[in-house]
């Protein structure tokens, strides 16, 4: 019988975010932890819907503060330029 290895959620959350933000490939994780690609994968999947679609009230968030931050920088700039 095969012992599985047990993996805690802050491990799991290091590597689907490194895969997420494209720090390292699947290949690349799988190779240096010795995790399938199939379980990456899936870990993946997992915190991209758990953990990213409750930022997306954030997101939308700092997009409006971006927003409000340019056109605040473009009224500076006219009234340097003048």
């Amino acid at each position: 019988m095969i012992k599985r290895q047990r993996y805690n959620q802050d491990f799991k959350r290091k590597l689907a975010h490194e895969l997420i933000m494209g720090i390292a490939s699947t290949a690349e994780i799988s190779k240096r932890e010795g995790i399938s690609s199939t379980t990456l994968n899936k870990w993946r999947n997992e915190h991209t819907t758990a953990d990213y679609n409750t930022d997306e009230q954030e997101v939308g968030e700092l997009k409006k503060r971006v927003r409000d931050l340019e056109e605040t920088v473009s009224e500076l700039a006219l009234e340097n330029h003048i």
